[in-house]
């Protein structure tokens, strides 16, 4: 009976100290809810999302209530889950409460979604996260990973937890999208992965995140013959700037995982290694070809098809693909008599980062002015890329336009010397002047010697003057046609360098003339710089180009690329080496310090 009796006391004392625990853990998470700032994060575990294609948002927050999120008619949701996190960082400990709510879109577009918590009266809303939303991709057409077979070695398949690294293909040409992403097989049930740290190429690439490196989904997978837990993460689109092999070093990671013990136990994760081998583009690129890689279309457009003299037209042509988007160089017009470009293009573009590559389009609006009547035809309007399928360039057309200009068939022309701050492809023109086509008065025959005397007295003059003038300025001149008219001499303002260097550049690069090629950038891109500092086209600088650059506080990065792509010129050009090999780099860097600067 006291043996009953003292079992029953001990079971109620347990009870209480159990409702005690509870109460006080109850109390200790809800007080730093309430204690701590409202924080709210939406996340997406995808982007972009295909048609039909499950996705899950995470809210995140550190504090509790009534939560919505506001979703668009086309998201059919799924299964919902919620979970606490606690943590003590920097001395304090913080409390996050997820919400995941997982789905599908029903159709295609661009959505934004966001959510909000009720708390105590109050809403708090989370960040918008906008979603692009394709149309569900043939499955017989989808990219797949042809090199998961020879990266799993049978040393991987003894062990209980090993990783490698996907690729979409083992080979791809220069500017060829390549998918690069981490992928975990396991035997063992795993519980949570931390401290990822991601692959890296051994070599100038560009990459762009994909999947967040955070994303930790279990599936099974049968291979050869056995079961495996397997998820991905940190997917990237990666693009080498340069022909070769490219090493891929391993990804690195913390494992926890159950052997059905109380606690969970942990592993450090290091992947196998793989490499990709980068093929040059093939030879004979046509001229108008503008370093797409992929698949492509062309579409041109015109304001207007009716003009008077002297009028801007413009010309969109717009270039829509996937491949390598975002790096094309604009189409060279190839532009008849009687028309020329007015500045520089204006650039729109709208891409998408996607398991495909860039894709989207390229806006490219040229401004034309017309400079002779009658009518002007649009026809050589064409760009030609590079399509890694049938390894072959393929050149396409855009539509044809007339433009009917109102005014006199004939122009004169203005003839500019060979100048580095003209380009020498446009056609500089002047409308003759009116005062030229008047007919002159005539004189009377007793007054001609007079007046033929006079003209030699000023001719003359005009000599002397010149003369003086020319010993006491020592400038050159360029060289006009005698139908030009002499303009007065005005004060010099800083002069705007052409960047048509860097596709002049290419092209000799292309006919593998790679002398010329750094030879040329080599003669421009410091004139280019100095044009960005606000030099005038005579003005002469005491000190070097680069404590110039550093004094007016240009990034250190610019400055160590300048160097570096100058030296690499210099050693061409004066036969110290051949770097026909670096030109992808070297190019790679030029436009990014003329873009950034």
């Amino acid at each position: 009976m006291l043996r009953i009796q003292t079992n029953r006391i001990n079971q109620t004392i347990m009870v209480k100290t159990g409702n005690s625990i509870f109460t006080t853990i109850f109390v200790f998470v809800f007080g730093f809810l309430f204690a701590q700032k409202p924080d709210i994060q939406l996340s997406i575990n995808k982007k972009p999302v295909e048609v039909g294609q499950t996705v899950v948002f995470t809210l995140k927050a550190n504090i509790d209530g009534q939560i919505q999120f506001d979703f668009p008619n086309s998201f059919i949701q799924g299964g919902n889950s919620k979970s606490v996190q606690q943590s003590f960082v920097n001395n304090s400990w913080s409390v996050v409460i997820e919400n995941a709510q997982e789905g599908i879109f029903k159709k295609e577009g661009k959505f934004t979604v966001s959510a909000t918590i009720k708390d105590k009266g109050k809403t708090y809303k989370s960040n918008p996260i906008v979603v692009s939303v394709r149309p569900k991709s043939d499955p017989s057409k989808k990219r797949k990973y042809d090199n998961t077979e020879g990266e799993i070695t049978k040393f991987n398949l003894k062990e209980p937890v090993f990783g490698i690294i996907e690729k979409s293909s083992a080979k791809v040409y220069e500017g060829e999208p390549l998918i690069l992403a981490s992928k975990v097989f396991s035997r063992v049930n795993l519980n949570m992965m931390q401290n990822y740290k991601s692959f890296s190429l051994k070599g100038a690439a560009e990459t762009f995140d994909l999947e967040k490196s955070d994303n930790f989904s279990l599936n099974r997978e049968n291979y050869q013959g056995s079961t495996f837990l397997t998820f991905s993460c940190g997917k990237q689109l990666v693009f080498p700037a340069s022909s070769g092999k490219f090493i891929v070093k391993p990804f690195e990671m913390i494992l926890q995982y159950s052997t059905g013990g109380f606690f969970d136990n942990q592993l450090r994760l290091e992947s196998n290694a793989t490499f990709v081998e980068v093929l040059p583009l093939p030879k004979g690129a046509p001229k108008d070809f503008i370093g797409a890689v992929g698949k492509y279309s062309l579409k041109t457009n015109l304001s207007k098809t009716s003009a008077k003299l002297g009028d801007i037209v413009s010309l969109e042509m717009i270039v829509k693909g996937t491949g390598n988007l975002h790096t094309i160089s604009k189409p060279k017009l190839n532009l008849p008599e009687g028309i020329s470009l007015y500045g520089d293009p204006e650039i729109k573009e709208d891409l998408d980062y996607t398991d495909e590559g860039v894709t989207g389009y390229k806006t490219f609006t040229f401004h034309l002015k017309a400079n002779k009547g009658g009518e002007i035809d649009l026809t050589n309007l064409s760009i030609s890329y590079f399509d890694p399928s049938i390894k072959k360039y393929v050149s396409i057309k855009g539509d044809s336009h007339t433009i009917n200009v109102d005014g006199p068939v004939e122009v004169a022309k203005v003839q500019v010397a060979d100048s580095n701050l003209v380009n020498q492809r446009e056609e500089v023109l002047v409308n003759p002047s009116p005062q030229f086509q008047e007919q002159e008065p005539t004189i009377p025959h007793a007054n001609k010697w007079i007046v033929f005397l006079l003209l030699i007295i000023g001719v003359l003059a005009a000599l002397l003057f010149l003369s003086a003038r020319k010993k006491s300025k020592k400038k050159d001149h360029s060289p006009v046609s005698i139908n030009s008219i002499v303009e007065p001499i005005t004060e010099e303002k800083p002069v705007r360098i052409s960047t048509s260097f860097v596709e002049d550049a290419e092209t000799y690069a292309l006919r593998e003339d790679f002398h010329a090629a750094y030879s040329l950038i080599h003669k421009h891109l410091p004139k280019y710089v100095m044009s960005q500092l606000k030099f005038k086209e005579n003005e002469s600088i005491t000190s070097s180009l680069i404590d110039v650059m550093k004094l007016q506080n240009v990034s250190q990065n610019l400055i160590n690329d300048y160097q570096f792509i100058i030296k690499t010129c210099e050693e061409v050009m004066y036969g110290y080496a051949d770097k026909s090999t670096e030109w992808q780099e070297i190019n790679f860097k030029l436009k990014s310090l003329i873009q950034n600067f």
